[in-house]
């Protein structure tokens, strides 16, 4: 559908599917902040996340990228959603669909490693998740409705 993107800036477009993962403990989600040089939205607060590769299931994806982002094994719960949305990346449009997966982890324990893309993390209580101004819409509408189907 190029018609309905006339900006003449816009000279290529791109898919991307990425994986996410919500996990919850003790009514508090685990969440990354970006650092400062991530984009596309440097210093926000996201889910663990990120691209599914070739030949990979986006389940496969969320788990490896769970694992490679924060050093905890998780195993799949739940297909959550899946969402599609759009952003420009200079001249490239960039169409993302994201499955989101609500996930458990594999051990009661675990020591979280950030990966070198992150340079925080929380375990956000659910009720205040508002607080996370940087953390989209739509992601605690996920949350919210992970949380309620505990």
């Amino acid at each position: 559908m190029l018609h309905k993107y006339k900006n003449s800036q816009i000279k290529k477009f791109r898919q991307n599917v990425v994986a996410s993962g919500i996990l919850i403990i003790d009514s508090k989600v685990l969440l990354l902040k970006r650092g400062q040089n991530n984009f596309p939205a440097p210093a926000t607060w996201i889910l663990p996340a990120g691209h599914v590769e070739s030949l990979e299931t986006p389940e496969k994806a969320a788990v490896r990228e769970f694992k490679e982002e924060t050093n905890i094994d998780v195993a799949i719960k739940k297909l959550v959603k899946i969402e599609n949305y759009f952003y420009d990346s200079g001249k490239i449009r960039v169409h993302l669909i994201e499955f989101i997966y609500h996930v458990i982890p594999l051990k009661k324990e675990f020591i979280i490693k950030l990966d070198k893309e992150h340079i925080k993390y929380d375990f956000a209580p659910i009720e205040k998740l508002n607080r996370y101004a940087s953390l989209v819409a739509p992601r605690k509408k996920a949350i919210r409705e992970v949380y309620k189907n505990l």
